[in-house]
């Protein structure tokens, strides 16, 4: 399976949650983290939306062609109506 190119959002967490992984939940991990992009520059932000697109051209051409299609579940009224349900030919009598 190929993963999905990375967004800036998790470029920027990679990069900093190993500054601030010490003795921490990944609750407030995630949530610090949250914080910091929230407070961060336009510019700051717009330098990571840069290294994002050079992730996705790069993901792009390794592979051609790729197009995100995630798995739906299938819901249980599905399920039961496909199992249930009668065959609609007509009864002749």
């Amino acid at each position: 399976k190929i993963p999905r190119p990375p967004n800036a959002f998790i470029l920027y967490r990679r990069a900093k949650q190993k500054l601030i992984t010490k003795e921490r939940s990944n609750a407030k991990i995630s949530q610090l983290l949250a914080k910091m992009w929230r407070d961060e520059t336009e510019e700051e932000k717009l330098r990571w939306r840069k290294i994002a697109d050079r992730k996705k051209v790069e993901h792009m051409q390794a592979h051609p062609g790729y197009v995100y299609r995630p798995k739906r579940p299938i819901s249980n009224d599905k399920r039961k109506r496909s199992k249930t349900t009668p065959s609609k030919q007509p009864i002749s009598t």
